[in-house]
């Protein structure tokens, strides 16, 4: 009869809150974009929620699909759904328009090339057919999932119309459909107090306690910090307590930063295999390592205050800068004989606080 509430993410930015929430989506849609993502930064005034519910008539953009109509809610499963029932279909063009890409790329007369673009063309149409809107209906109620980013950054009016939506499981917009939420989940983050937490584990915020009071950030976190961020929450939504209650004070959940153990892990489940992925599958490298001196190497770039604030933002940067981009260079000088080309074993191991790359020929 209504949404599932799921809670509210709290803590410093890039710490994996939105992450979790992909997480969820590649687990119900196998999709990690599959969900609906909605910046609550871009609704600061009044007028800007009509970017949710569409504009009312005779007002510019009354036409425009609203943000959250059904079918934008839907998309995701209902892709999925698509993909499931036509599989062979799919998989069959998708592995065409691989085959006529890779031709394209080789191709070197103008008119083989325009002949092979007309067919990708073609090719991308009849997927775009198959996996579009004609087949949808909304009577199916398909489930969904819908994140509201950075929640404590929205006009006080996007509360008050999401008060129906959580309660009634339903939103009627202007252009004189309503929205069905009753099988949708619903997640918010907020960075209320993050700032806060950021100061604390970078010393900013050391006074002159008692050497016998002076206890650890993460020690701190456990006993104080985590309550401090549920009063701080509170405080923020007290002028609009209705809609605090429909989440419930114990679906606030509060994450601590990311520690150098759990940034290491990150570059071992994220970054390092999509990297694997495109040397193995796009450039033909036989073997690629990372060792472990490398990959805490990569972490300590980050711990720096101005990288810690930023979390796996910064990590990811770090390890473009320090991996991706040297390999992609030496890629780049195959031709000359001095870089990395098809067939070689590459490994990368730290020397003496320095990112070193081997290779070893076939």
């Amino acid at each position: 009869r209504r949404p599932v509430i799921g809670g509210i993410f709290c803590g410093p930015t890039s710490v994996g809150k939105t992450e979790l929430v992909k997480a969820l989506a590649k687990f119900m849609f196998d999709d990690f974009n599959g969900y609906a993502h909605i910046s609550c930064n871009l609704l600061k005034e009044r007028h800007e929620t009509a970017y949710l519910i569409g504009a009312p008539p005779g007002y510019i953009g009354h036409g425009d699909e609203p943000v959250l109509s059904q079918w934008r809610i839907d998309k995701p499963h209902f892709m999925k759904h698509i993909r499931e029932l036509r599989k062979a279909e799919i998989e069959i063009i998708e592995k065409e328009i691989t085959d006529l890409e890779s031709r394209y790329l080789k191709a070197t007369n103008e008119n083989e090339k325009r002949g092979l673009r007309g067919q990708i063309t073609k090719k991308d149409k009849k997927l775009r057919d198959i996996l579009g809107r004609s087949g949808y209906k909304p009577e199916n109620r398909y489930s969904s999932i819908v994140l509201l980013d950075e929640i404590e950054r929205a006009h006080p009016a996007f509360y008050e119309s999401f008060l129906q939506v959580f309660d009634d499981g339903r939103l009627p917009l202007m252009n004189g459909e309503t929205t069905d939420f009753t099988s949708t989940i619903f997640w918010m983050t907020s960075n209320i107090h993050g700032k806060e937490i950021q100061e604390d584990i970078s010393g900013k915020n050391i006074g002159f306690a008692p050497a016998e009071e002076k206890i650890s950030a993460k020690e701190r976190f456990v006993k104080q910090t985590w309550k401090e961020v549920i009063n701080a929450v509170i405080k923020h939504f007290s002028s609009n307590a209705a809609f605090l209650a429909r989440v419930g004070k114990e679906n606030l959940i509060v994450f601590y930063p990311l520690d150098q153990a759990e940034l290491v892990e990150i570059v071992d489940r994220m970054y390092l295999p999509d990297f694997l992925v495109y040397l193995r599958e796009k450039v033909g490298i036989a073997e690629f390592y990372l060792t472990d001196k490398a990959k805490y190497l990569i972490v300590r770039e980050t711990q720096d205050p101005l990288n810690r604030a930023l979390g796996a933002r910064a990590l990811q940067k770090v390890f473009e800068r320090l991996i991706e981009n040297p390999v992609l260079n030496l890629l780049a000088r195959a031709e000359n004989g001095d870089g990395i080309k098809a067939g070689d074993r590459v490994w990368i191991d730290a020397i003496e606080n320095k990112i070193v790359i081997f290779k070893e020929e076939n």
